[in-house]
């Protein structure tokens, strides 16, 4: 007999939850930037079929916050604590540094569709629709970059 919905026994859904992530496919995401880097440059991202949320979790972290995961973080973490023991401990000031660390970017644009609900996440704007429908598509544009957008130049047909 399969597993049922409420059997709870994977590691990774566990571990979603202790972290605080929406649903274990945020690893997923994590795992993939750390494969291919897909975060660097970007500012502007649509996430299509977005709900529960936990890859616009992720980029909201990421992005906006400017937090980093998975080895990336452990690297940055352990150059500095090199740094500190090189330096001879910690000096007055650093108790904060890991605040300092955040590296958050400048014009992020996320957008986040879905035709289920989904719970808001700071930066991220969030569209109920259909993303095979036309009318989709200007809503989208319009959510990614409203000072420039212009209703005439799309093409929904």
């Amino acid at each position: 007999m399969g597993k049922s919905s409420k059997d709870k026994r994977d590691a990774y859904y566990r571990l979603a939850k202790e972290q605080g992530w929406r649903a274990r496919s945020a690893f997923k995401l994590i795992q993939l930037d750390e494969q291919f880097d897909l975060f660097d440059g970007v500012t502007r991202v649509v996430d299509l079929c977005a709900a529960p949320g936990s890859w616009s979790q992720v980029l909201s972290r990421v992005l906006i916050k400017g937090e980093s995961f998975g080895r990336r973080a452990w690297e940055e973490k352990y150059k500095r604590e090199q740094k500190i023991i090189a330096g001879g401990g910690v000096q007055e000031g650093e108790e904060g540094e890991e605040k300092e660390q955040l590296k958050p970017r400048q014009g992020v644009k996320i957008v986040a569709v879905d035709l289920q609900p989904m719970s808001s996440l700071e930066g991220i704007t969030t569209l109920k629709g259909d993303i095979t429908h036309p009318s989709t598509i200007p809503r989208i544009l319009q959510a990614l970059d409203p000072e420039t957008y212009d209703p005439d130049s799309v093409d929904t047909s």
